[in-house]
Order: C-alpha cells, then structure tokens, then sequence
C-alpha cells in the first residue's frame, strides 16, 4: 500500500488514493504545544515531546480511541533508531543513509516511508510504502512525532540529501509491502 503524506503549512495531510484519511497538526495551548492526529473531526491521539539529560528524546502518545499510552523513544544519537515497546508489539523506525526510513514491528519490517529529494514552496513530500494491514493510528502517530516539527520553510527549492551518518543496518531493497 501506498500513502502520500504532504506538509501543508502546519499540517500533515496522509493521502491514499487521492484522498485525505488522517491530518495532524501542532496545537498551542498556553506555553505547552503538542501535536495532535485527526481522523475527519475524530482526535485520534495527542503527542507531547520530552527531552531528558543526556540526549534522550521521547514522544509520549495517547491513543484516544483506544485509551492507551505509549511511548516512542529516540535510542542511539550516533546510530539513530526510534524503539516502542508496548505491552502488545515493539516497534522501531530506523532511519538510513539517504532519504529512507523502515518500520519494524516484532522484528519484522512492515513498511517504509522516504522523503522526496526535491522541495518545491516548502511543500515537503513523504512517501510511506507499508503492508496493507497495518495499525493506522500507531504508525501515522509515530511519522508525526518524528516528522511534524512544521518548520515554514518556502523556498522556491530545496534540495533535501538525507542521513549521511552512521546507521544501525542498511536499508533491505529487497523488501516489498505484503
């Protein structure tokens, strides 16, 4: 399956077949922000970021529909990973050398998403390339904690050339969506 996610002002717009099915966007309330996923009119989680000492980074999210909490957190500064480890499935996204990013749940990759190389009028593109089952309301959550930090950027292009450090293991071009 394939979703097309759009930054749009302050907002991420995940598209399937020409159609909007989730938005998310960043919510001020008083000096707290935090970001919000929306299904039509429906909240579907709420997202607050954490920095703890020394270089730990985590997003606590609460999934409404299914009144749970979990949490995301961003594991190794020198070899980038992000891990979740609920009571039901552990999750890790980790980031390549390049534009790429794969999801993981129990070990085994479900999908992937990729950012396009080019920018035109800050209208940043990522492409997710997933399994057609799929829990919507973790993964999109989890792409917009690591991709919503909404920045207004509209130049007439940018170029955008990704990872360049360390990772943890290649990215497998073999995988393909089941």
């Amino acid at each position: 399956m394939r979703i097309e996610i759009k930054r749009v002002d302050n907002k991420l717009l995940f598209i399937k077949d020409n159609e909007i099915i989730y938005w998310g966007g960043l919510i001020l309330k008083g000096l707290k922000n935090f970001r919000q996923l929306n299904k039509s009119d429906t909240l579907i989680s709420e997202i607050k970021f954490k920095f703890r000492f020394p270089f730990k980074l985590i997003y606590n999210i609460c999934l409404t529909r299914q009144q749970r909490q979990i949490s995301l957190v961003y594991k190794n500064i020198f070899k980038p990973c992000f891990t979740c480890n609920d009571n039901l499935n552990n999750y890790e996204l980790i980031p390549h050398k390049g534009l790429k990013t794969s999801i993981f749940k129990n070990g085994k990759q479900i999908g992937y998403y990729e950012h396009k190389k080019i920018e035109y009028m800050g209208k940043n593109v990522i492409f997710l390339i997933i399994d057609k089952e799929f829990e919507q309301d973790i993964i999109f959550s989890f792409i917009l904690a690591i991709e919503g930090d909404f920045k207004n950027d509209y130049s007439t292009v940018s170029f955008d050339i990704g990872n360049f450090g360390p990772e943890i293991k290649p990215f497998d071009n073999n995988w393909r969506p089941l």
